[in-house]
């Protein structure tokens, strides 16, 4: 009896130990901001859904404490997504004809980018926020010859 309450004893004792362990602060000081990044897709609907595939793209945020503790916060966003692909022969002239023909490759893109503020709850393992900001996009069609 007495060997299982040791027993007992040492498995409580370790799980409250690697508890406080996990308060200790961060080995390089206070965390000041944050950043991340995740895969996307650009999903087309309407009209726009029959003369173009989803698109593929990458996106980008990061954040910096602009009080202790990250209850308010400058947030940055930006992202890349390429909708549309093609490369397909086409005539080197009007004069000449087909007889020379080019590979040309056009490329649908989007890039976008914001900056604003970000008010958040920093604590818990639940943190809720809300942001806003200003930003732009550009939407770019670009044809090149596919030497």
């Amino acid at each position: 009896m007495n060997r299982k309450l040791l027993v007992c004893g040492l498995v409580l004792a370790s799980l409250s130990g690697s508890a406080l362990q996990a308060q200790t602060p961060a080995p390089f000081g206070p965390v000041r901001g944050r950043a991340g990044g995740t895969l996307i897709v650009a999903l087309p609907t309407g009209e726009l859904a029959d003369q173009i595939d989803a698109g593929p793209g990458v996106a980008f945020n990061a954040s910096y404490n602009l009080v202790p503790g990250g209850a308010l916060r400058l947030r940055l966003d930006g992202g890349f997504v390429q909708y549309g692909n093609e490369t397909r022969e086409v005539c080197f002239s009007t004069t000449v004809g087909c007889r020379i023909v080019l590979d040309l490759h056009t490329e649908n893109n989007i890039a976008y980018a914001g900056i604003g503020p970000e008010l958040g709850l920093p604590y818990g393992a639940v943190r809720p926020y809300v942001n806003a900001g200003a930003g732009f996009s550009y939407f770019e069609t670009a044809s090149r010859p596919g030497w």
